[in-house]
């Protein structure tokens, strides 16, 4: 059974190795169980080195969340080896959580519009376009790959909030 890492674990520092396309059909139990650990955590996202698996793999689903209202919903989306491209230079700053920076939220900018490059579960190369929410779980997720956490992207550490101040205060504006 798969586990979150939080922060502290050295996988969570690291770059994660690509996957070769020969290789791919062996990941679809991972994917899998990453896509139900995602689920049932009520995450956007999870990346492999969260689940302890240094490999460059993302797994997004944007639904119904209470954590972020007025969302547009992005179908599960599975992501091998992901290249993001800025579109423009137009940053956007947000509050972000992550699964493995348990109640923390902080603001981060990142860019408005992207394309990311990537292969999917069964091996086809995709280029797709994401703007606002959307972008801004793909950049939080690739950064994973690269051994980023989203609390070294906050310029300001005093946007810093518990998740349950941040449903007190932000959510409810």
């Amino acid at each position: 059974m798969l586990e979150i890492k939080t922060i502290g674990e050295e996988v969570l520092k690291q770059k994660a190795k690509r996957i070769l396309k020969k290789d791919i059909i062996h990941k679809r139990e991972l994917i899998r169980k990453m896509t139900d650990l995602m689920r049932e955590s009520n995450g956007l996202g999870i990346a492999a080195p969260q689940v302890g698996v240094s490999e460059q793999i993302v797994v997004i689903e944007i639904g119904e969340n209470p954590n972020y209202p007025n969302l547009v919903k992005l179908p599960l989306t599975v992501m091998i080896n992901p290249e993001i491209t800025p579109i423009g230079e137009e940053k956007s700053d947000g509050y972000e959580g992550c699964l493995s920076v348990p109640e923390i939220r902080g603001v981060v900018a990142r860019y408005k519009k992207i394309s990311v490059e990537y292969t999917d579960e069964s091996g086809e190369m995709h280029t797709k376009e994401f703007e606002d929410l959307q972008a801004r779980v793909v950049q939080h997720e690739v950064d994973h790959l690269d051994g980023i956490v989203f609390i070294e992207r906050v310029h300001n550490p005093k946007t810093f909030i518990t998740y349950e101040n941040y449903k007190k205060y932000v959510l409810k504006n």
